[in-house]
């Protein structure tokens, strides 16, 4: 654009925030599997680097709305493990946990939570918002 003043217009800042900031810029995993006879033990750790919300609030709670005050979600560092073992040469069990510490997302702020409505940002997402889910799984090979 040839004006800075048309770029606001035509690309306003919730936009560009949303676009440029509401997704992690790194995320990493570190992955380890272990197998010892029919056992599998699997560790996971995932970080999820920080992200900036798209919405427009009174992030520093001076009671001033400025277009540029936009809420800072943490990192945080996600860990799943599971087990699984080989029963027969056609059937496997396995048990797991992801987000074994049951971390949730950054809360919202009192600003953007709509009366407690929304705990949880509905503009990004690093992760799930659900905290821990444990889990079982059977294979049957064919």
């Amino acid at each position: 654009l040839d004006s800075s003043t048309l770029e606001n217009v035509y690309f306003p800042e919730v936009s560009r925030v949303y676009l440029e900031e509401a997704v992690p810029i790194v995320k990493a995993s570190l992955t380890n599997q272990l197998t010892w006879g029919n056992a599998i033990f699997y560790l996971r750790n995932t970080y999820f680097g920080k992200v900036t919300s798209p919405d427009i609030i009174d992030a520093n709670g001076d009671g001033i709305i400025s277009p540029n005050e936009h809420q800072e979600i943490t990192d945080k560092i996600i860990t799943d493990v599971s087990l699984a073992y080989q029963l027969t040469k056609n059937i496997g069990l396995t048990v797991g946990v992801n987000n074994l510490f049951d971390i949730y997302p950054t809360k919202n702020l009192p600003a953007s939570s709509n009366n407690d409505q929304f705990i949880y940002s509905r503009s990004t997402s690093q992760f799930g918002q659900n905290g821990r889910f444990v889990f079982s799984r059977l294979n049957f090979n064919f």
